[in-house]
């Protein structure tokens, strides 16, 4: 016979994972609840502003609706991301 167990401290989740885990699945979980936290906020805090000031920096942006500034923003992203010399750190390593 198991004894009972106690419910989790103060309202606490219980974790996704078990004891035995690997540590890589332990990984996973904390990186994708990150990721999820970041993208909740990151219109509002991030990429609003972001675009605001793209659009007052650069002349030929001035009069872009925001779709064309989100493009322009994706591939200037995109165009950093692939230079050889810029310094990419992958998220989930």
């Amino acid at each position: 016979m198991t004894a009972p167990q106690s419910p989790p401290p103060n309202g606490s989740r219980a974790t996704p994972w078990t004891s035995g885990t690997k540590s890589g699945a332990v990984q996973h979980t904390f990186v994708n609840a990150r990721i999820a936290d970041i993208n909740r906020h990151a219109i509002s805090k991030l990429f609003t502003p972001t675009l605001d000031a793209l659009k007052a920096a650069d002349p030929s942006l001035r009069k872009a609706s925001r779709k064309q500034l989100k493009n322009a923003f994706m591939h200037m992203q995109q165009r950093l991301q692939t230079a050889p010399l810029t310094i990419n750190f992958m998220a989930t390593k």
